[in-house]
C-alpha cells in the first residue's frame, strides 16, 4: 500500500508548479502567442497516454542520463522518494494540463469580475490585483476539481506502477487479473475506492477552510 500512497501523494504535490506557472502566465497574457501556445501544448497533453509519458521519461532519464534509477521502490524513505519521482513525474503531466486550462480559465473570469474592475478604477496595480484578489479566489474552483484529478491519479498508478515496476497496489491488480485471483482483486479494488472516498472527504475540508460560507 505505501508505494501507492506515496506514489498519490508525490504525485499531486509535483504537478502544483506545473499547474500555477503556465495557469499565470497565460491568463496575464491572455490572448497573446504565450497564451495560445500554453493553451496548445495543454490541449496536447491531455491526449497523451501516461505509460507512453513514462517510456519517454525511462528513456531519457534512466537509459541516457543515468540519473534515475529505472524500476523498482528502494530500501529507504529517501530512496523510495528517489525511486518515486518520475512515477509521480509522470501522473503529474496526466494531470497537469487539465488543471492548468481550469485555472486559467478561472483567473479570466475573476479578472472580469466587478471588483477587480473597482480595483483598477482606484489605480491599482494589475500585480496586486491579481495577487491579492484574483489568484486566492480562483483556488476554490481548481481545489473542487482537484478532488476528481485524484480519483483520476489513483486510476493512473495502475498503469505507472507496472511500467516502473513499483510493487503497489497497481502491480498486485495487473496480478490478480492475469492469476484469475479475484479476491485480490476484489481487495484491491475495494482499497482504491476507500482512497477516492477518502481524497474527497479532504477536499470537502478544505473547501470549508477556504471559503467560510460553506459548511459541512
Amino acid at each position: 500500500i505505501a508505494p501507492t500512497v506515496y506514489s498519490i501523494i508525490y504525485g499531486v504535490e509535483l504537478p502544483l508548479p506545473l499547474t500555477f506557472a503556465p495557469a499565470v502566465t497565460a491568463a496575464r497574457q491572455r490572448g497573446r502567442w504565450i497564451d495560445h501556445l500554453i493553451r496548445l501544448v495543454c490541449v496536447a497533453g491531455v491526449g497523451v497516454p501516461s505509460y507512453f509519458v513514462g517510456l519517454l521519461l525511462i528513456m531519457g532519464f534512466c537509459l541516457r542520463l543515468k540519473i534515475f534509477p529505472v524500476s523498482g521502490y528502494g530500501p529507504t524513505f529517501f530512496n523510495n522518494l528517489w525511486h518515486l519521482f518520475l512515477p509521480a513525474l509522470t501522473i503529474g503531466i496526466g494531470v497537469t494540463p487539465i488543471l492548468a486550462r481550469n485555472l486559467r480559465a478561472t483567473f479570466i473570469q475573476q479578472m472580469d469580475k466587478d471588483y477587480a474592475i473597482a480595483c483598477r478604477s482606484r489605480g491599482l496595480p494589475e500585480s496586486y490585483i491579481f495577487s491579492r484578489h484574483v489568484f486566492w479566489n480562483s483556488l476554490l474552483p481548481t481545489v473542487n476539481l482537484l478532488g476528481v484529478v485524484v480519483a483520476f491519479l489513483i486510476g493512473g498508478t495502475v498503469v505507472v506502477e507496472n511500467v516502473f515496476n513499483i510493487p503497489g497496489l497497481g502491480n498486485l491488480l495487473i496480478r490478480g487479473v492475469l492469476t484469475h485471483d479475484q479476491f485480490v482483486v476484489q481487495a484491491v479494488a475495494l482499497l482504491l475506492a476507500v482512497g477516492v472516498v477518502i481524497s474527497n472527504f479532504a477536499v470537502d475540508v478544505l473547501t470549508a477552510i477556504l471559503d467560510p460560507r460553506v459548511e459541512l
